[in-house]
Formats: structure tokens, sequence, C-alpha cells
């Protein structure tokens, strides 16, 4: 039996149906990835689909699908990366896929290799490692470099060859390897780079450029949609706000420079008051907010902006 192990697929699904190809897989044969299946590329709904109803096919948990567990949970803010994708599902078909990926692995032994998909400690055995560190989020990698004065890989100790993702070491769309004892296998699939997989037992590598800056093409353009819903937002909580001041104080009939005073007071805790106050000032319309959001940094607030929104609006029609 062959395996196809798979670095970080990142919904690149044309170049993963590429990947399979090339690979000429036999019935019978497996598929392994190394987890971030999802996220920044077009394709995460059917890379998902793909793992959930594919026989023989399975995924590691990486540190994206353990931010989709951990945001829907509550328990982290989603990364923009995460709410793009949670639109691409909507929110019927969300807690399902959530639902999976809490089922992915932290690691995989095999007989000829370790897989994991981020980094490994040295001199800890496999089931005693930190899961930050397997997983490769940053708390894990903030320990590795306390500890190690060189790079975790020169100084892998395992009783296998260690398969990873997670990490583009080289930049070049080609894996890192260190002394045919780990296999760094991510290589950039979303960001313009190769989809890369690790054929075992015999260890070849079969790749695929990819199609296009996935990444890039999603950040420099903000989908309309969720400008646009982040917008209402902005636009339905100044009602709110500019309500409760008429009610409280008269607001409407105050000087210009008072109403300035008492609108600041009433947004400065508020997460939305840059917006708010902009708003105020006929700074803000939906135009302004499109251009806005072509700035990776804007787009990343509005769309925490739309997924702290929708996650109220659930609370409340749970109540």
């Amino acid at each position: 039996m062959t395996r196809l192990v798979v670095g970080d697929i990142h919904g690149c699904w044309a170049e993963f149906q590429e990947l399979l190809d090339n690979a000429a897989l036999k019935p019978g044969d497996e598929i392994i990835a190394l987890g971030d299946i999802v996220d920044r590329g077009p394709g995460s709904v059917p890379v998902l689909d793909f793992f959930r109803t594919h026989a023989g096919a399975r995924s590691l948990l990486g540190n994206h699908e353990r931010k989709h567990i951990k945001s829907f949970q509550g328990l982290i803010a989603p990364a923009l990366s995460q709410v793009l994708s949670r639109r691409q599902w909507g929110e019927t078909a969300y807690p399902a896929a959530v639902a999976f990926m809490q089922t992915f692995p932290r690691y995989c032994e095999l007989d000829e290799a370790i897989l994991v998909h981020g980094f490994f400690e040295p001199g800890v055995p496999l089931e005693k490692q930190d899961e930050r560190i397997l997983v490769g989020v940053m708390t894990g990698e903030r320990k590795l470099q306390a500890r190690c004065a060189q790079p975790w890989y020169e100084l892998y100790d395992g009783p296998k060859p260690l398969i990873v993702g997670h990490r583009d070491y080289l930049g070049t769309g080609q894996p890192l390897i260190v002394r045919d004892r780990v296999y760094c296998i991510d290589t950039g699939s979303c960001r313009g780079g190769a989809l890369t997989g690790l054929l075992l037992p015999s260890f070849a590598i079969v790749s695929v450029r990819s199609r296009a800056d996935y990444w890039a093409a999603r950040c420099s353009v903000a989908p309309a949609a969720l400008v646009e819903h982040a917008y209402a937002i902005i636009r339905r909580r100044y009602e709110q706000v500019t309500a409760a001041l008429r009610a409280e104080c008269g607001y409407d009939g105050l000087s210009a420079g008072l109403q300035a005073r008492v609108f600041s007071g009433a947004v400065n805790s508020d997460p939305l008051g840059v917006y708010l106050q902009d708003m105020r000032k006929g700074k803000l319309s939906l135009a302004a907010l499109h251009a806005r959001a072509r700035m990776p940094h804007h787009l990343q607030r509005l769309a925490r902006i739309v997924h702290q929104a929708t996650e109220t609006e659930r609370d409340e029609n749970d109540e």
C-alpha cells in the first residue's frame, strides 16, 4: 500500500486534485494531510468535504483547524482567514465543519515515519509532546525558541523520520529536507508556491505549482458582502447610540462642540468607536469603507466586526 502525505493544502482545491492525479494512487492507497487543509485558498469547502467523504483520506489537526475550533467555542478571536472561510460554509453548515475538524488527531505514527503538523520538541517522546508545539501555535513555537539554541529540526532525535507542514521554510516551492530525517513539506500552496506531497514508503516527492497567490488576492480586495455587512452593523450601532443620546440629553439640540464631546464619551470604549466617530463626521460611507478594506489590516478589523455581531445574534436567537 502507498500513502500520500500532503503538506498544507489551505483550500487549494485545484492544486490538490492535480497532485492526486500526479500521485497515481491505486484503490486501497491512503491520503494523509498534515493539517491546515482549510483557509486562505478559495476551496476550503470542497477540500474539507473530500476528507470527510473519501475512504482512506484523513487529516491531522493544524493550527488553522484549531483556530476554527477555538474561535467557534468563543475562546479566541478568529483571524481573517477563519472569518472568510466561515462565510464560505455559511452559518448552517459551519457547525458541522467545525465538528469534523475536532476529530483530527494531533499526530500520526506510521511504520515509516512520524507525522505532525507543526514542530517537535527534541528529547521529548511523541506521546508527551506539548500539543501547542505539535500543532504549531505561536506559544508552542516560543517555547521551542526559548529552549533550543538552533532550529528545532536540526536537533530532531526521534526514532523515525519526521514529516511536518506548517512552515514554508525555503520559500522556493521546494521542501526542506534535513539529513533525510526531517521532511518539511509545506511549500506555500496558498501564496503562489507549490503543493507538495511525499509518497511512502519510498519517500518520493510529488509536487504541483500553485496557480495563483490566493491569499494576497483575497486580502487585496475585500469581499463586497463582508464590507456591506460590516457597514450595516456600524450603521445600526450608530443609530442605537444617537437614539440613546437623544433620550438622555436632547442630543439634537446641543451645540456642535457639545455633541462631539457627548458622543465621544458614549463611544470611547466601544469596539466600533473609530468607525462611529467617522460616521458622525460624515466620513464613513459604504464607498469609503470599501476603499479602506483594500488594506489587509482594515479588512481584518471588519471581519472581526462581522464575526462578533454574528456571535451576538446567534446568542440572542438561542435565548
